[in-house]
């Protein structure tokens, strides 16, 4: 497919998520070498590998990658876009597409992020069915999710006989949350405006990283994270030391710079393409969405003390 796909199932496709997931019956060996059915769980299983991603109770209700796509695409269909990401992580038990809406948020007229509807699923019970908005901002030739995003503006579908059901609301409040984009914006040229010193972004990194007021004796490795961050807020090219130049310099280390662990491969290469699988999974879900977030806090509170 040369082109973006421009309707779910055919993204599903392109990004080599078109399988199905399914339960099964979970068992065991008893002592006399038997095998001994597990009553009270189950296992899901990925039917064309055949390969067992998680071990779940009997009320879990898979839901496939493919569950929300009438949805995804009916948004699409009032905002224009395509499919431009899309992939998974241990095999299968998290799945993520996103979308990329055709405008762009401006800051200050030239600091532009691209706009993306995201959805993700698990199979494995680490989380449920997302969907929201987020953003991108251009950096040389690489991106970063620009995670000013709130848990408000995600939309969480649960793995229950009631996940059907709640489908059928979810298109009108995706499409209402459109005006978060406009929000976003209006945020981001305010904190453009905004003079941030060296002083509050010391203070703000101490906040994100859980250092003490008045604490000295700081490990080695939270120095070194810190000395990171200040380089980037130092050496930015951006509006010349605001606020938000401060949270892109937070963004910064930990989109592109944030150390991963068990990054391994048999050559510098794999290495390197999976530590940046790492480091985005942990943007979209984990620790690195989260500092984000309490960077942006952090920046903000400043502002106002």
């Amino acid at each position: 497919m040369s082109e973006n796909p421009t309707r779910f199932v055919e993204a599903l496709s392109h990004f080599k998520l078109n399988w199905s997931v399914e339960t099964r019956p979970l068992f065991t060996f008893g002592n006399d070498g038997n095998h001994l059915l597990v009553e009270d769980a189950k296992s899901i299983v990925r039917t064309d590998l055949g390969l067992p991603l998680a071990v779940v109770g009997n009320r879990y209700l898979p839901l496939q990658n493919d569950a929300a796509a009438d949805i995804v695409d009916g948004v699409l269909a009032k905002t224009g876009g395509s499919y431009t990401k899309g992939g998974m992580f241990g095999l299968g038990r998290k799945v993520y597409v996103q979308a990329l809406l055709p405008d762009t948020i401006t800051v200050k007229g030239r600091d532009a992020s691209q706009k993306l509807l995201t959805f993700i699923t698990s199979h494995d019970m680490t989380t449920q069915m997302l969907m929201g908005f987020t953003a991108i901002r251009i950096v040389c030739q690489n991106t970063y999710m620009a995670a000013m995003k709130d848990i408000a503006n995600q939309i969480v579908i649960r793995h229950t006989k009631s996940a059907e059901s709640k489908l059928e609301t979810v298109q009108a409040i995706l499409e209402s949350q459109l005006v978060y984009f406009r929000e976003l914006e209006i945020k981001a040229n305010w904190l453009a405006d905004q003079r941030f010193t060296d002083l509050q972004m010391d203070l703000a990194m101490r906040k994100v990283l859980n250092v003490k007021e008045g604490e000295t004796d700081i490990a080695k490795k939270t120095l070194t994270i810190m000395d990171t961050i200040r380089g980037n807020f130092q050496n930015h090219d951006g509006f010349g030391g605001t606020a938000w130049d401060a949270y892109n310099a937070f963004t910064k280390y930990t989109n592109h710079q944030k150390a991963t662990r068990g990054a391994g491969g048999e050559t510098e290469s794999e290495k390197a393409s999976l530590a940046a699988e790492r480091r985005f999974e942990g943007i979209l879900l984990g620790q690195g969405a989260a500092l984000n977030d309490s960077a942006l806090s952090a920046i903000e509170a400043q502002l106002v003390s």
